[in-house]
């Protein structure tokens, strides 16, 4: 499994309706799982970003893409979404 990094910025009506995150994760975590992968962590954050998810992917394409697809419906819009790599992989 791959890690990514996903920075979201939350749309104007994605903030006005900030009460339905917790349905909005949800849905991601469920969709992440459809794909093979796994929704690890998501925050809510200040600053540059809305929100920051850690997601397990099996490829970094196609199911990436279809992620990136389905956050885009639930008014987030994609800031970026790197593959990240964790302490087994430091060093090496």
């Amino acid at each position: 499994m791959l890690t990514f990094m996903c920075f979201l910025n939350w749309t104007e009506k994605a903030a006005m309706a900030a009460k339905d995150a917790p349905k909005r994760h949800a849905g991601a975590k469920a969709l992440a799982e459809k794909l093979g992968g796994k929704l690890s962590s998501g925050y809510v954050t200040t600053g540059q970003y809305d929100v920051v998810l850690t997601l397990e992917m099996p490829d970094g394409d196609g199911a990436v893409l279809e992620l990136n697809i389905a956050v885009g419906i639930q008014h987030a819009e994609i800031a970026g979404m790197e593959p990240a790599a964790g302490e087994g992989l430091l060093g090496r």
